[in-house]
């Protein structure tokens, strides 16, 4: 069904309340959504593509520092249809409505 709601993603990660640097950016032609901000001199990503060709949203969260211990966070998705959420990395859970 086109048009409807998406739906929301909150996600937490405890101590980036405090964070530098914020930037945004949109990239309409590409589909790309794109946040950057520091914490504690670590430079974390955010990356959100859709194709609605596709029926996808993605979303890629990186940090510049690989060696550093993966921080504890906390993903909501509250959206008002079933969806399927797949984890790429085995720390993230999966789940299925």
């Amino acid at each position: 069904m086109p048009f409807q709601t998406a739906g929301s993603v909150i996600l937490h990660f405890p101590g980036h309340e405090n964070y530098r640097n914020y930037y945004r950016e949109l990239d309409i032609d590409r589909a790309v959504a794109l946040t950057r901000y520091t914490v504690d001199g670590v430079e974390y990503t955010r990356e959100t593509f859709v194709s609605f060709a596709d029926n996808v949203v993605m979303m890629r969260i990186t940090r510049v520092y690989a060696f550093l211990k993966s921080p504890a966070g906390r993903m909501i998705l509250r959206r008002p249809f079933p969806f399927l959420a797949v984890a790429a990395t085995p720390q993230i859970l999966s789940r299925k409505n």
